[in-house]
């Protein structure tokens, strides 16, 4: 794998930008998780299934509604499953520029109730409250977090990572430690899932 070193050095030159679209980058999560369950039956067998989404703002650029196969996802007024081919309720939640057009809570909600591989979605918002992450959370039996601050976005990762790691059984995790001096720890921590 990747050294840590290397990842940090990745992740601090990075350059904002772009757009945010969070409802394709859901679907996508999902495709991609479903290949891999799918190619890997016995992770499958036992797997609890968790997405975490962290954003510091709301969708933009969010078009394609049909990225998984097989469904669409947009308004029902009519509620889940009344509605032909379109899956989704009667609410609609606004993109970055107002335009109601944000159908991410659908997504979360038929990949915790629909999906071949169940998933769960918890949702930290960073800087600001955003009632659609909520939503997306709620609609999936998740946990919605907002964090103004460092310390509330540590404190936010460490309860939902309380929160997955209950839902499955774990062995105690154990630090790497230097046995030629015993002052310093390694920076891996290793845990064991079953």
């Amino acid at each position: 794998g990747t050294s840590p070193s290397t990842v940090v050095s990745q992740l601090e030159n990075l350059e904002a930008g772009g757009s945010t679209p969070l409802g394709e980058a859901l679907q996508d999560t999902y495709k991609f998780n479903h290949t891999y369950l799918n190619n890997n039956p016995e992770a499958a067998e036992c797997s609890a299934n968790f997405v975490l989404t962290v954003t510091d703002g709301y969708p933009s650029n969010d078009g394609s509604w049909s990225r998984i196969s097989g469904v669409t996802f947009g308004k029902c007024t009519s509620g889940y499953n009344n509605c032909g081919t379109t899956y989704g309720d009667a609410d609609v939640w606004p993109d970055s520029s107002g335009s109601l057009n944000n159908y991410m809570d659908d997504v979360a909600h038929w990949m915790y109730n629909k999906a071949t591989y169940k998933h769960t979605v918890h949702s930290i918002a960073f800087g600001l409250d955003n009632p659609m992450l909520g939503d997306v959370a709620d609609s999936s039996d998740g946990i919605y977090i907002t964090a103004y601050n460092e310390e509330q976005l540590m404190n936010a990762f460490y309860s939902l990572g309380l929160s997955m790691t209950n839902a499955i059984s774990f062995a105690a995790p154990a630090i790497s430690v230097d046995e030629e001096n015993r002052a310093q720890a390694g920076d891996e921590l290793y845990m064991a899932f079953f």
